[in-house]
């Protein structure tokens, strides 16, 4: 029994030990995996077909050629070499971790017409890393070439996950993001980024996304093509697309020119404008029809048609360029011998002709409108004429005759005119050089004359940088009558103007070496009502550096000018200094400044800085009592703002002397303080900073207050309204008197009278605050406990309310004559003639009217002047005393209870039907 199980334990092992070294054999041997592959052959559906296999189950598996023939589809590998995990493919899951083929090829056959194309997979494959150099993909139409593929991707039986797909497909670099459907419906999302980056540099951002029946795509366009694009697909078949850019711009060395005598390419870059390009068709028989417009400036479209005339050799082409505003036409007709043309802009002609026996092409042009030719040429009104021949790309003659003309910058509307004579340039070109010389008539006899030379000209192989130059200008000037100034900021500018300049270095970067001089130059500013003169100023150049010199006088006060800078880049500073220079000399406005300034200027940017000292100055603006000021929260729907015209940054402190006075709305005194002007580029002036008033006084209902405080704060707004706050009082001397005070706004009634004890002084006065434009006024009183009758009673006329009738109305006008009406003594007449012809009537009282401009109820205390016209007719005029309206009411009574009312003021007019019932 014992020997029995001891060879059955034998018989297990030597089993065991086979069946190892099989399963040995089959994971880690060449012949193991083959054979494992021919097992999987069977079990799973499809065909596969080994050439040269290496590598272990286990492991990784190297083939030199691997087939898979399915039934919708056959896959192709060359060169390959997979490495896998195990552990997955025993649940249909294949894991690659690593996957790197030197070709890959997939070809999808033809299915049946009736049914739809679908991929399916035998197992899942989850494909970590890939790469493949060259991958093909070939349907029943065409065959699609990838190259440089590299992947990571989960590619299930319903869904394809594509972590990352980047290769390279027509010199083009494509990034792809998304997820599949490998059946119908087919649905798909997605971003797709492309890069082509060899001669024209554009890159691509798209997304897509949709199924069979509708695919849609929308990107952006960078680099040399600037734009976006948009299309889709319909049921796989109709195909629409639309390319819009903005601005294709060619960089350097891009464009070949040709002749019969050199070939070379353009150095500077190029750009074509804007345009759209509409690519519509259909996949099924791959036809694609496009349609474009182009915006050279300006939208066209182009139309070429030719035709070669009966019986004879002659060919004739007509061109037809179609824009908004204007046509390019042309014909061009051929023959055996030679070639002539004829091209129309507008009014502007070119003729060109051409033996083609000989190599001489001969021009001749007409531009009476060459604005329309570039728009660097825009504000230029002349006839341009010329001819030119070419006999080659380095050999060629050009002389241009310029008519009369002007030239005013389109830039600024209130730029000046500069009117010429007109002029003449030739230019020469031979293999050598390019020369050429001009002359610009400014003035009768005053000519802007240069030289230029360009040594070893080559036109197809221009380079700006290195291309270098010659020459000299010449210009001298007594006047500046060519210049026509239309702004009224400027006036009858003279100055005698001398100019010599040498010119070397290179093309885009020309050196001037010389001297510009500007003597016994003046300038009349009638705005400021000033007059500069002399005004001297000196420009040297030398050594790639600048250096100015120079001074402006008026009223016998200099403002001296001096700075340094570079020529390439231009950049610089100017110091502006000077002491009690005038600066404005006008009814409102009168000032010097002592500048200490220094002006920048760097890569375009400019910038003012410093200090500005105001040592005198009389500010007096006038204020119109008729006129409505809108408030700041009004805005102008159609109104345009004009800006500054300079890149400006400015940062400006100014400091008021001790002899800066002001009178503005009633307040006098002088100005104390500082305020910090900033002004960012292309902005108006902010200001900020506080400025006090000393020895202030302050005319509030035809009294003069004395100024307690006073101050202007700047916080950013704009500088001619700025918050005030001022505390203006009057004292009075109650020792001797003890005032009896009223509790009513002056009711004279003895009834309503009371006695009060102020003290051996009163002291009573006004309080404004707010902006300057819009000023809000109260009442006050020391002590707190007076009536506004008795504080206003007191201002006007040095008495409480109650002891006004004790003075009489002549102290009422009196009052009224100092309040500024009609210049006080025209209203002292007015107001006395009224009294004693007409019979009015004279009260203080408190009134309530409409607000026109806020449609509100407003209270206020007036001295109403009135006068019973009839029974039924009653005439008003009322004359605030807290504010700067004056109301003119006219009232007539329909009944009892109605009444109509009519009323105007320097705020609004207005009519209203009234209705009044008192109570019993």
């Amino acid at each position: 029994m014992r020997r029995y199980i001891k060879s059955i334990l034998y018989t297990f092992l030597a089993l065991f030990v086979l069946l190892t070294s099989f399963v040995v054999f089959l994971l880690n041997t060449t012949p193991g995996f083959y054979l494992l592959l021919q097992l999987a052959d069977l079990r799973l559906p499809g065909k596969f077909e080994i050439n040269k296999l290496e590598g272990s189950f286990l492991e990784r598996g190297v083939f030199q050629e691997f087939n898979y023939i399915g039934e919708n589809f056959d896959l192709k590998l060359h060169n390959a070499r997979i490495a896998w995990e195990l552990s997955d493919l025993f649940h249909k899951k294949l894991t690659i971790k690593d996957l790197n083929a030197e070709e890959v090829t997939v070809i999808v056959k033809k299915g049946n017409k009736d049914s739809d194309f679908k991929i399916k997979l035998p197992l899942t494959i989850n494909l970590k890393k890939a790469i493949i150099k060259k991958f093909s993909l070939i349907n029943p139409k065409q065959t699609i070439v990838f190259n440089n593929l590299s992947t990571k991707a989960q590619l299930m039986k319903r869904q394809w996950y594509i972590n990352h797909l980047n290769f390279d497909f027509l010199k083009t670099s494509v990034s792809l993001k998304g997820q599949f459907t490998p059946k119908i419906p087919y649905s798909s999302s997605g971003e797709i980024h492309v890069s082509y980056n060899k001669d024209i540099p554009v890159k691509a951002d798209i997304t897509f996304k949709g199924d069979k029946q509708l695919y849609s795509w929308s990107g952006k366009l960078e680099g040399s093509i600037v734009g976006s694009l948009a299309g889709h697909v319909k049921n796989l078949n109709d195909l629409y697309t639309e390319l819009t850019w903005q601005d294709i711009s060619l960089p350097a060395n891009t464009i070949t020119i040709a002749n019969n005598c050199a070939v070379g390419t353009c150095d500077q870059k190029r750009s074509f404008g804007s345009g759209h390009l509409i690519l519509q068709g259909t996949t099924s028989n791959f036809t694609v029809n496009a349609e474009g417009e182009t915006f050279l400036p300006t939208k066209a479209n182009w139309e070429i048609n030719s035709k070669v005339t009966d019986g004879s050799s002659v060919t004739q082409t007509k061109i037809q360029l179609v824009n908004r505003q204007l046509p390019l036409t042309g014909t061009i007709t051929t023959d055996a011998n030679k070639l002539t043309a004829q091209l129309f802009l507008d009014t502007n002609k070119v003729e060109l002709s051409k033996n083609f026996t000989k190599p001489t092409w001969h021009l001749d042009f007409t531009f009476p409108k060459p604005a329309q030719l570039t728009p660097a040429l825009t504000g230029v009104k002349t006839t341009v004429t010329g001819t030119a021949t070419i006999n080659s790309a380095q050999h060629g003659n050009i002389a241009l005759q310029i008519g009369p003309g002007s030239y005013q910058s389109k830039e600024e509307e209130q730029a000046p005119v500069i009117n010429f004579y007109g002029g003449k340039i030739t230019a020469q070109l031979s293999a050598k050089q390019l020369e050429m010389q001009g002359v610009v008539n400014l003035e009768q006899k005053k000519d802007l004359i240069f030289n230029l030379m360009l040594p070893d000209f080559n036109l197809p192989q221009l380079n700006a940088e290195k291309q270098k130059i010659k020459g000299t200008v010449n210009l001298q000037l007594s006047s500046f009558t060519f210049f026509d100034i239309k702004n009224h900021l400027v006036e009858n500018p003279q100055a005698n103007l001398n100019l010599n300049l040498l010119i070397k270095g290179t093309l885009s970067k020309p050196i001037f070496t010389g001297e510009a001089s500007l003597t016994q130059g003046s300038v009349a500013l009638p705005k400021l009502n000033l007059l500069l003169h002399p005004i001297e100023i000196k420009l040297k150049t030398t050594n790639k550096k600048w250096e100015l010199i120079g001074f402006i006088v008026s009223e016998n006060k200099t403002i001296h000018l001096s700075g340094t800078g570079n020529l390439f880049p231009f950049n610089g500073q100017v110091k502006i200094q000077g002491d009690n220079f005038p600066a404005m000399r006008s009814a409102e406005y009168t000032f010097n400044v002592s500048p200490n300034l220094l002006f920048t200027i760097s890569r375009g940017n400019m910038e003012l800085t410093g200090d500005i000292l105001v040592p005198t100055g009389r500010l007096k603006p006038i204020s119109f009592s008729n006129t409505v000021n809108l408030s700041d929260d009004v805005v102008f729907v159609s109104a345009k703002k004009n800006p500054m015209p300079f890149n400006l940054k400015t940062n400006i402190n100014v400091i008021m002397g001790n002899d800066v006075a002001i009178a503005v709305k009633g307040m006098q005194g002088f100005l104390e303080g500082s305020i910090q002007l900033k002004q960012a580029p292309y902005s108006d002036f902010s200001a900020f900073g506080e400025l006090s008033i000393r020895d202030g006084k302050y005319q509030a209902y035809g009294q003069n207050l004395n100024i307690e405080q006073g101050q202007l704060f700047f916080s950013g707004s704009a500088i001619s309204n700025p918050t005030i706050r001022i505390r203006a009082v009057r004292t009075l001397n109650t020792a001797s008197n003890d005032f009896a005070g009223s509790n009513q706004l002056f009711d004279f009634n003895v009834q309503n009278l009371q006695n009060l004890d102020y003290g051996a002084y009163v002291k009573v006065g006004i309080q404004i605050s707010g902006r300057i434009n819009s000023p809000k006024v109260s009442l006050f009183s020391i002590p707190s406990n007076l009536s506004q009758a008795d504080i206003l009673s007191l201002l006007l006329l040095g008495v409480p309310a109650n002891q006004a009738s004790k003075s009489g109305g002549q102290l009422l006008l009196t009052a009224i004559s100092n309040m500024n009406l009609d210049s006080g003594t025209k209203g002292m007449q007015l107001l006395e003639q009224l009294k004693q012809s007409l019979g009015v009537d004279f009260n203080i009282q408190n009134t309530t009217e409409v607000n026109q401009r806020t449609k509100q109820l407003q209270e206020g205390t007036a001295f109403v002047v009135s006068k019973s016209l009839s029974k039924r007719l009653y005439l008003s005029y009322n004359i605030g005393l807290d504010q700067d309206s004056n109301l003119l009411i006219l009232k007539y009574l329909l009944n009892k209870f109605w009444s109509i009312q009519v009323s105007t003021s320097d705020i609004g007019s207005g009519i209203d039907l009234l209705y009044t019932h008192h109570k019993e």
